[in-house]
């Protein structure tokens, strides 16, 4: 007897929209036209029926697997991971520094661009002051050992030294108070901060995880070798 496989994204209130983004970008996938999607607001001891594969988007809906077993990532304050037959992402608070943006923003864009998604957030002065750090940087790190220019930040340099020096930079870039002020101001409020670890959680598990967690790639095999 075969059993119809289906999707479904329980969400904690206020989470809404990342459930309803994560939804569309499974619209168009052709990998996944034959499996049935459903998104509904997360109920404590919600049980899952034979073919059902869970995603719980929130800390409340997410605390008990989250406790249980181990993150497949674990950055930004971004927590995701799946197991069996549920998956959990939620996100907390993170202590910025002006690296960690960098690093955040450079991965962020690049699947924002690449999924054709708006990046309204950054628009205007954010990000351009972002795109002339994509360029200074290298700059700044240029000489350092290990500095490799495809590895970006990821070379192993010394923190501290180059968010010193990435400060600096910001600063030599803005001729303005409020230009700086505006730049960090979307990271220091928690609501929009909170929405852009969303935001890169949802896209970050679509691009990367969610075919393994639905098992798509191994039903795919199977019907090959039949």
């Amino acid at each position: 007897m075969n059993t119809e496989k289906s999707f479904v994204t329980c969400y904690d209130k206020g989470c809404e929209e990342y459930a309803e983004t994560l939804m569309t970008l499974v619209s168009k996938d052709k990998a996944l036209k034959n499996i049935k999607r459903e998104r509904e607001e997360f109920k404590k001891d919600r049980g899952i029926v034979s073919g059902e594969y869970v995603l719980t988007i929130g800390k409340n809906g997410s605390e008990y697997n989250s406790r249980n077993f181990k993150d497949i990532y674990n950055n930004y304050g971004i927590h995701f991971g799946y197991y069996g037959a549920k998956a959990w992402i939620y996100c907390d608070d993170y202590d910025w520094d002006v690296i960690s943006l960098f690093e955040f923003n450079k991965e962020f864009f690049s699947f924002l661009d690449e999924l054709g998604m708006k990046t309204e957030d950054f628009d205007g002065k954010a990000r351009k002051v972002y795109e002339k750090l994509v360029e200074s940087q290298k700059q700044t790190v240029k000489g350092k050992q290990g500095y490799h220019d495809s590895a970006g930040m990821n070379a192993p340099v010394m923190r501290d030294e180059i968010n010193a020096a990435m400060e600096s930079v910001i600063k030599e870039l803005l001729n303005d108070y409020w230009d700086l002020f505006y730049f960090i101001r979307i990271w220091k409020r928690k609501r929009r901060r909170r929405k852009n670890q969303y935001r890169f959680a949802i896209v970050l598990f679509y691009h990367r995880y969610l075919h393994d967690f639905l098992e798509i790639k191994e039903e795919q095999c199977e019907k090959q070798n039949f």
